[in-house]
């Protein structure tokens, strides 16, 4: 949301009357916002499809891990479709977060029901 109002919030942040100059935030900081909307859009929209149901199983869990999985990966690795390469702060997160859903594959290997 704050993406969509770039301009404004940068004006009005920037004016002296309003005292709120040490909160504007940097290129940097904006770029990594950018990446960020971009990479958890993709992955919530997959997400959310595989798991929009009352109760969770395997069956329905498992895709959505893999979609997760995939959209990670290919996130770190690859520049998002503006041709933009992610931020340093982006792509740690994102390999934290790959880390993480390795424990949960982990979990689900060695679970009986898998």
């Amino acid at each position: 949301m704050a993406l969509q109002y770039k301009t404004a919030l940068n004006s009005f942040i920037n004016d002296s009357d309003h005292g709120l100059s040490r909160f504007a935030l940097s290129s940097t900081e904006w770029a990594i916002l950018e990446n960020l909307r971009d990479v958890l859009h993709q992955a919530f929209k997959d997400v959310m499809l595989f798991c929009s149901h009352d109760t969770a199983t395997l069956a329905s869990v498992i895709p959505a891990m893999d979609k997760l999985d995939s959209v990670l990966a290919s996130s770190v690795l690859k520049k998002v479709d503006k041709q933009i390469q992610f931020t340093a702060p982006v792509k740690i997160s994102l390999l934290a977060a790959k880390k993480t859903l390795n424990c949960y594959y982990t979990a689900t290997d060695n679970s009986r029901m898998y």
